[in-house]
C-alpha cells in the first residue's frame, strides 16, 4: 500500500505496528490533541456519534474517504478479496510450518527407531502443532514409538 501524497513511501507492516503501539502513547497519556484524534479515528472510525466530534482535519478528511470508499461496491469487493488473500497466506504459511514439524519429527523418529509404520504417518497428518511439539520432545526419553505418542 502506497501513501497517496508521498507515493513513494510504502505503507505495511510497520504501520500496522505503529498503530498497534498508540494504544499505548493512549493509556500512559502522553498524546497531543492531534494524536489523540488519530487514536480515536482508529478505535472508533465506525462510531459516527464518537466521530462527530473529532475536528482535526486529517481524521475529517480520513472518514470522508472512508465514507467514499464505502460506497463503492467495486473497492468494497476489491477490500473483502484483499482479507481473504491476508487469511489464505497466514493459513497457507500455517500449514508449511506444521509439515515443517511433522518432517522433522518423521526424521527424528527414522533416526531413532528405524523403519515408520503407516500409522504413524497417519497419526503425523492428523496432529495439531502443540501435538507434534509435545512428541517431538518425547523422543528423547521413549523407548518405543508408542511411548512418543503416548499422553502424560
Amino acid at each position: 500500500m502506497r501513501d497517496s501524497v508521498l507515493p513513494e513511501v510504502k505503507l505495511g507492516d510497520e504501520l500496522q505496528l505503529n498503530i498497534i503501539e498508540l494504544r499505548k502513547a493512549d493509556r500512559l497519556q502522553v498524546c497531543s490533541e492531534s494524536l489523540q484524534a488519530l487514536i480515536t479515528f482508529f478505535e472508533h472510525w465506525q462510531e459516527e456519534h464518537i466521530m462527530a466530534n473529532i475536528d482535526y482535519e486529517p481524521v475529517q478528511q480520513a472518514m470522508e474517504k472512508l465514507k467514499q470508499l464505502s460506497a463503492d461496491e467495486e473497492t468494497r469487493h476489491m477490500a473483502f478479496v484483499r482479507e481473504k488473500a491476508l487469511r489464505d497466506e497466514a493459513s497457507l504459511i500455517n500449514d508449511a510450518v506444521k509439515r515443517g514439524e511433522a518432517n522433522i519429527l518423521t526424521l527424528l523418529l527414522n533416526q531413532r527407531f528405524g523403519e515408520l509404520p503407516s500409522w504413524v504417518s497417519q497419526k503425523l497428518s492428523n496432529a495439531t502443532s502443540q501435538q507434534i511439539e509435545r512428541w517431538s520432545g518425547n523422543v528423547l526419553n521413549a523407548d518405543s514409538l508408542e511411548q512418543v505418542f503416548e499422553s502424560h
